[in-house]
């Protein structure tokens, strides 16, 4: 199972409706909406993907194929861009 960690370098704005996530190595920046923030905030929580994808499907009654995907790809982009590190367990 794969876990993830932020970055020490990450800095990170909440703003309404959303948040910034900023890596100061990098100096890259990446907007999150509503949802990608409340995903962000269970990932720093340390949840496994799977919990996130049914917290999220609970909380917006949407396809759970359709969550998982969004989530996993919400993550890809993370990662790809040095704002999350994966970690295999």
């Amino acid at each position: 199972m794969t876990r993830y960690i932020v970055p020490k370098e990450i800095v990170f704005n909440d703003i309404d409706n959303g948040a910034f996530i900023y890596n100061s190595k990098t100096e890259m920046c990446f907007g999150l909406d509503e949802v990608a923030l409340s995903i962000w905030k269970m990932i720093h929580a340390g949840e496994s993907v799977g919990s996130i994808v049914r917290n999220i499907q609970n909380k917006y009654t949407q396809d759970e194929a359709l969550v998982e995907r969004d989530v996993n790809d919400l993550i890809d982009r993370l990662v790809e861009h040095s704002l999350l590190i994966a970690l295999d367990d």
